[in-house]
């Protein structure tokens, strides 16, 4: 199944377009000429991105595009590194401020970021799923998106870009060395994504 495919009578997956223009604005940070090329690749998702409201909902497949181009274009390490600086740019606009606001008033830890992670995804997907957190130790989580559309199923680019931004939240929450790995478990419309730190 390609990741472009959508189950008939399965709502789009959609995302905020704040968070997909905080990814286009990351691409700076791989240089001008890799920059123009990645827009280049993938110039019909990046100008959907830029003339959207910052408060739309736009397809998923947009940022799947985008992120494909980046993996292609810059290598896995640049994907997860990008969605690493797009989570912390994200977390100083409207869209997550709020979540970073109300951790910094409990107590920044990585377990308390995780903690509203579920609410947080809610806040930048939609139709995609439901994440849910379990704490492993005390520098650990395993979560696991359920009910996953098939464009994040079959993408093992865009895990990775999740995996990276997962990484962001322990490092805006005062974790050090994060690591996340995801494993898709198609035919069970699940991903998990490990996540250590120090």
């Amino acid at each position: 199944m390609s990741p472009a495919s959508q189950t008939p009578g399965r709502p789009s997956p959609l995302m905020r377009a704040s968070y997909l223009q905080s990814n286009v604005e990351s691409l700076g940070r791989l240089g001008a000429r890799t920059e123009a090329d990645i827009r280049r690749r993938a110039v019909r998702a990046v100008e959907e991105i830029e003339r959207a409201l910052r408060t739309a909902w736009l397809p998923l497949q947009l940022d799947i595009e985008l992120t494909d181009a980046i993996e292609q274009l810059a290598g896995r390490d640049a994907t997860r590194e990008l969605a690493r600086h797009a989570i912390a740019v994200s977390a100083e606009g409207p869209l997550l401020r709020p979540f970073l606001r109300a951790l910094k008033a409990v107590g920044l830890t990585p377990h308390a970021g995780f903690k509203v992670a579920p609410k947080a995804w809610r806040s930048v997907y939609r139709f995609c799923g439901e994440l849910e957190v379990e704490r492993d130790d005390d520098r650990a989580v395993t979560l696991t998106q359920h009910d996953a559309p098939e464009a994040i199923l079959y993408s093992e680019a865009y895990q990775v870009g999740i995996a990276g931004a997962l990484e962001g939240v322990v490092l805006l929450t005062g974790g050090a060395a994060p690591s996340v790995e995801p494993e898709a478990h198609g035919p069970l419309r699940r991903v998990r994504y490990r996540c250590t730190w120090r």
